[in-house]
């Protein structure tokens, strides 16, 4: 929390994730369900919902992912798309992300001619 807290003052704004260090983020994650829970359990709003940096919204992110799954035939990994960092940051993490989704069966790929 500290570090947080050193890394809000110094940025002048909430840090992403990737900004702490992996012993905070541990930490955090032994205590919290995601980065997201652990920013608004601080009582801060995460970047990603802030007003003016939500240049992609989560409802295209979520477009975005259905399409690809379709189009691969199995829910996507993150090295699938070239905006996983930006799930991440939407939603916590990939696996949010997915369930988000609400994939209801995987599909069948299709068969290429």
């Amino acid at each position: 929390v500290l570090e947080y807290q050193d890394l809000k003052r110094k940025l002048s704004r909430v840090p992403f994730r990737y900004e702490l260090s992996k012993r905070a983020l541990k930490a955090i994650s032994k205590e919290y369900y995601s980065y997201i829970d652990f920013v608004k359990a601080q009582g801060d709003k995460p970047l990603a919902q802030s007003k003016g940096n939500n240049r992609i919204s989560d409802k295209q992110l979520i477009k975005d992912l259905q399409t690809l799954y379709r189009k691969l035939g199995y829910p996507p990994h993150a090295s699938d798309y070239e905006r996983s960092a930006t799930v991440r940051n939407h939603f916590g993490s990939w696996q949010n992300a997915l369930k988000s989704l609400e994939l209801k069966q995987p599909l069948i790929p299709k068969i290429l001619e």
